[in-house]
């Protein structure tokens, strides 16, 4: 169930992008939910695919989504039994967590007022 990000999300990505792919991954949790994994795991996909878009046009507002989008993507190849694709996805999100910190980027929701400890 590919959904087309065109139109509107294209024109101003800064203000679409990042809510179309959080409804992605939404969708892919419920499509998931309802054991509709292969669905599920095409829309985490296309929110991947445009977490990867946000990353490198903003790493730091975006590298923390994007890790979170591979953690998903992983989380849903494993339910696939697709274990070796897990873990590379797994292995990326790990590597972008780390790029994330090295540009000062705090994680999704993290309460950056004890980051310093």
């Amino acid at each position: 169930m590919p959904v087309d990000a065109t139109g509107s999300a294209t024109a101003d990505p800064g203000t679409h992008l990042p809510d179309l792919a959080s409804f992605l991954k939404n969708l892919s949790n419920q499509l998931s939910e309802l054991g509709r994994h292969e669905e599920g795991l095409a829309a985490v996909e296309e929110a991947t695919t445009l977490r990867r878009r946000l990353a490198r046009a903003d790493p730091d507002a975006h590298l923390p989504r994007l890790a979170t989008s591979l953690t998903e993507l992983s989380h849903l190849f494993a339910d696939l039994g697709s274990h070796k694709r897990a873990l590379t996805a797994t292995a990326e999100a790990v590597a972008v967590r780390a790029a994330g910190a090295v540009c000062g980027s705090p994680s999704p929701g993290a309460d950056i007022s004890h980051s310093a400890e």
